[in-house]
């Protein structure tokens, strides 16, 4: 495999592992059931999350317009 696909394939590594984290802690925002412990979230930890992923979709933005007629 040659450096560049080396590289796509570890770019993808690290966002499956954002998004895997992304989907754990999206899963606490859910009602807490039998059996399960914890509380609420504060209205600043979702303002923090929801804070995170836009600048995430921003950024990620911001990298496509810059790239989208790049090859690798």
């Amino acid at each position: 495999m040659n450096s560049s696909a080396c590289k796509v394939g570890e770019i993808f590594r690290e966002a499956g592992t954002a998004f895997n984290k992304l989907s754990e802690i999206t899963t606490l925002l859910g009602p807490v059931g039998d059996g399960q412990q914890g509380e609420n979230w504060k209205g600043d930890e979702v303002d923090m999350l929801r804070g995170t992923v836009h600048r995430f979709a921003v950024d990620l933005n911001k990298l496509s317009q810059h790239i989208k007629n790049r090859t690798v």
